[in-house]
């Protein structure tokens, strides 16, 4: 841009270019404002074409070989990735018509703007319809490993459905996975995270523990015919029916909501389904039923369970509530 630093601009260009010229993110292709062709053309070909070292050739718009001598520009230098020591030589008269080269021309891989006007620049960084976009930056940037992705598998000029430099993650696709009304038409009223199904990770118990498992698991099987495998869970997700009942009759069991919270919902008709869950081991600090405290614990489920047995199969309360619609619980 006619804003540019120039010294920087001869920077970002030899890096660009000669760097590594046969990769992708090389640069193929200069343009340069004419308000300073003259000045920043003869610097150009001073560094690139003067290097000691693989000269750069330079191949010439007329404007630009009006200025320093050169390749004159072939129909196709502009549509070409040369992968070699040659960089085609443009010179434009405006960012528009510089974004308009870019629209025809540009291959959609990385391209860069060169100025210190940041209206320009946010101009060019918004029209420039490219995989990566550059301010003040070489395109050489373009790389899976420096934009944080890992190993670099490739990489996509288009948009279907990936763009940019493509690591392991991007070559994934999605797939929704959606379950229906399942046979008896309707949706779960509570969600348990399950710690000990077989699809779930192996997590640690101790051996009080795994009694007092095994005994909810058959107390809630006895009383209500339901299989739950992991019935101390404290993952669990509640329907709106199920909320608004623990929170307007005051049933929820705030000391132990484990298994005879369970017995209470599945009772009162309420829909419960076990999912696989991920807990890891504790790693820190001291659980609350460690030693012989889940026996404690599991004579006060018991006896929690016992009233509510009473309550529900005796005294009748709230029998099949959970079968009723929202606005009636």
């Amino acid at each position: 841009d006619r804003a540019a630093d120039q010294e920087m601009a001869l920077n970002i260009v030899e890096n660009a270019k000669c760097s590594r010229p046969s990769v992708c993110n090389a640069a193929e292709a200069c343009l340069i404002h004419r308000d300073i062709a003259g000045e920043f053309l003869p610097k150009l070909k001073d560094r690139l074409a003067g290097r000691a070292e693989h000269p750069v050739e330079l191949r010439l718009d007329r404007a630009a070989a009006s200025v320093i001598d050169g390749v004159p520009a072939g129909e196709r230098d502009f549509d070409t990735e040369f992968l070699d020591y040659v960089l085609a030589v443009k010179v434009v008269d405006s960012l528009q018509e510089a974004l308009a080269h870019i629209a025809a021309h540009s291959t959609g891989h990385s391209d860069c703007i060169v100025t210190s006007d940041e209206a320009a620049a946010r101009r060019f960084l918004a029209a420039a319809d490219s995989a990566a976009v550059y301010w003040n930056a070489s395109t050489r940037f373009t790389d899976g490993g420096e934009f944080g992705l890992g190993c670099e598998m490739g990489i996509s000029t288009q948009k279907l459905h990936a763009r940019g430099p493509l690591g392991l993650g991007e070559l994934c696709s999605f797939k929704f996975v959606v379950k229906g009304a399942d046979p008896e038409g309707c949706c779960p009223d509570i969600v348990l995270g399950a710690r000990f199904r077989k699809d779930s990770s192996d997590f640690p118990v101790s051996w009080p523990k795994k009694v007092v498992y095994s005994l909810f698991r058959g107390m809630i099987r006895l009383v209500t015919g339901a299989k739950i495998s992991d019935p101390t869970t404290g993952l669990q997700g509640l329907s709106r029916k199920a909320f608004l009942y623990y929170s307007k009759y005051n049933h929820f069991d705030d000391k132990y909501p484990d298994a005879n919270m369970l017995v209470l919902m599945l009772l009162a008709k309420f829909r419960v389904v076990e999912i696989p869950a991920v807990m890891h081991a504790r790693t820190a600090g001291k659980s609350m039923h460690s030693g012989l405290k889940p026996f404690w614990y599991m004579l006060r489920v018991i006896y929690s369970t016992i009233i509510i047995i009473f309550r529900v199969k005796f005294l009748k309360m709230d029998v099949e509530v959970g079968l009723r619609s929202v606005d009636k619980i």
